[in-house]
């Protein structure tokens, strides 16, 4: 795992974690990621620390493509409906991470809507 992937894999555990609590919905989703993405068990036991210690991301720099930065926000929104409702300190996260990826307010929320009928389907 690389660094870049490693700052991604922190800010989909931060999505996560942000409303307080995981769902097996959003357990089951990061699996699926994880494991599609063809990660080895010290590298998924290293997501699973991640998860424990609450690390957040530093994604400065990492996406100097503005698509790349707006996918990685369409999969952290996807990730933060899956359980049927986006909380406010999930709402928090994702301005600070849409900050960070220098997505503006209204992109953000044209992301957010496509991910909601991503999701829905």
């Amino acid at each position: 795992m690389d660094d870049r992937e490693r700052e991604v894999l922190k800010s989909l555990v931060g999505v996560i974690w942000a409303d307080g609590e995981v769902s097996d919905k959003e357990r089951a989703i990061l699996g699926n990621i994880l494991l599609r993405l063809g990660y080895r068990e010290d590298e998924i036991q290293e997501v699973a620390r991640f998860m424990q210690e609450g690390v957040a991301p530093d994604l400065d720099g990492l996406f100097p493509r503005h698509d790349s930065r707006r996918k990685l926000m369409k999969v952290l929104c996807s990730l933060s409906v899956a359980d049927g409702t986006i909380q406010i300190a999930e709402l928090r996260y994702l301005n600070a991470i849409a900050r960070q990826l220098q997505i503006e307010p209204e992109e953000l929320a044209e992301i957010r809507l496509e991910a909601e009928k991503m999701v829905a389907e």
